[in-house]
């Protein structure tokens, strides 16, 4: 991974750097340990707060299956530590980082820490949960539109999925709003807004907005879903995930695909974001004495 915090219970998370992890740690126990006769560096994963090494920190030899050298990254260890975070195998095998979900999964999570705090992100963070979601599918969903979105999300109790976390929730959000109807939404992509100028039978977007276009015997429908969740690992130990979204229209007797794109997923950037958000509401009570 790319990223490590520096106890258990902290929220921050840094990105990885030799630089930055000497300055983190000092260079000191117990984040520089020799265990049998290897030295061993070692800081929190940002998913499960289980110790995580630190691969090739100073060159120490580690290689690709080819032979050439492995990157700078976090991987877990599965061990506890002396004077270190104990390992907890519970949170190993749920962490999003190296037990990945796919989107499809029906799996659920009981009430708990976990799900609390999704709730908690979507209640305080809801204006962050909207900029995520808009600027990933490229349509600038109206509060209305919004407000449909977040109820299917809550009935169908989103927060208790196993897949659905802080790192990836605009994402799943999206992925479980299902078909969408988006006729008269206005559009933030342009790649979107030529597909239906280029490609549309019933849709215009000259102004930036979906219209159906003038003359039209029947009532056509415009909509978005996303679909085709899958992930895999890249030469740093971090799951990178992706997943299709589709703009499709009908009518009573053509059903015709106007747009599909695959979407790379950004695993930290989201919660990087919440966390920010945070910092600055405190300083901002601290100031005000509240």
């Amino acid at each position: 991974m790319k990223y490590y915090k520096l106890s258990q219970t902290a929220d921050e998370f840094i990105e990885l750097s030799v630089r930055s992890f000497e300055q983190d740690t000092k260079e000191s126990h117990p984040y520089y340990q020799t265990i049998g006769d290897k030295k061993r560096y070692f800081a929190y994963c940002p998913g499960c707060s289980n110790p995580i090494t630190i691969i090739n920190l100073y060159n120490d030899g580690k290689t690709e299956k080819n032979g050439s050298a492995m990157p700078l990254h976090g991987r877990h260890y599965q061990h506890s530590i002396k004077d270190f975070g104990l390992y907890d195998e519970a949170s190993y095998l749920s962490c999003p980082f190296s037990k990945p979900l796919s989107f499809s999964g029906n799996a659920k999570r009981g009430s708990g820490k976990d799900s609390d705090y999704l709730k908690e992100i979507i209640l305080e963070h809801s204006e962050t949960l909207y900029s995520f979601a808009t600027s990933i599918c490229g349509i600038k969903l109206s509060e209305n539109l919004f407000t449909k979105m977040l109820k299917n999300f809550k009935q169908a109790e989103g927060i208790y999925y196993r897949h659905i976390n802080k790192f990836n929730l605009p994402y799943a959000f999206l992925h479980m709003a299902h078909s969408t109807n988006i006729s008269y939404q206005f559009i933030g992509n342009t790649e979107i807004v030529e597909k239906i100028q280029n490609t549309s039978l019933f849709f215009t977007a000259k102004t930036g907005q979906i219209i159906a276009k003038e003359k039209l015997q029947d009532r056509p429908s415009i909509s978005m879903y996303f679909t085709d969740h899958k992930f895999t690992t890249d030469e740093n130990d971090e799951p990178v995930h992706s997943f299709k979204q589709i703009i499709m229209e009908k009518d009573k007797s053509t059903e015709h695909t106007i747009l599909e794109r695959k979407i790379t997923f950004d695993n930290y950037f989201f919660y990087r974001v919440i966390n920010k958000n945070n910092r600055l509401r405190q300083i901002s009570r601290n100031i005000f004495d509240c």
